[in-house]
């Protein structure tokens, strides 16, 4: 590695991907922005979209039916959508014992399944894209309720009734 540069190798093989999923799943990469542009997916470009560069990752989460993640906090807020979210954290051993920690019990307070391995990532994305449903799911509802049931869905209203009532006064 060359100082001022970043290595990463994707931890599955799009190939595979393709195979597995053909035209009828499209796998959106919002990559971090110190490798974004070295992951090359022209091969795949019916199956795979590298939108790293895309400015609102809200808008993906929209369109998205699942989310996978490593270490990022995006999962809090893809949680308000009340899909399924998968933790593929690939390296692990290395992230916990050398790089950062974690700011959650990473086996027990996330919500959504840990996978370690391309085989159990395939295995999983196809069981929660079969049930979506994560009303049932123990686990992730205890984090919506610890960290996203504060949010009723009417702040605006909130505020809009907060500001005519001082404007009355």
């Amino acid at each position: 590695m060359s100082t001022g540069k970043y290595t990463f190798k994707l931890p599955f093989s799009l190939k595979d991907f393709q195979e597995r999923y053909g035209k009828e799943t499209i796998l959106i990469l919002r990559m971090h922005y110190l490798i974004a542009n070295q992951i090359d997916t022209l091969e795949f470009k019916d199956c795979v979209l590298n939108l790293s560069d895309y400015p609102n990752i809200s808008d993906l989460y929209l369109v998205s039916d699942l989310l996978v993640t490593d270490y990022s906090s995006v999962f809090f807020d893809f949680a308000y959508l009340k899909r399924p979210i998968l933790f593929y954290p690939y390296d692990y051993e290395m992230y916990k014992n050398e790089l950062r920690g974690f700011y959650l019990d990473y086996e027990h307070e996330l919500p959504g399944k840990i996978v370690h391995n391309e085989t159990d990532l395939f295995s999983e994305m196809n069981e929660a894209l079969k049930n979506p449903d994560m009303t049932n799911n123990r686990r992730f509802q205890e984090f919506y309720k610890r960290f996203c049931a504060i949010n009723s869905g009417d702040a605006s209203r909130k505020v809009v009734n907060y500001i005519v009532n001082a404007i009355r006064k």
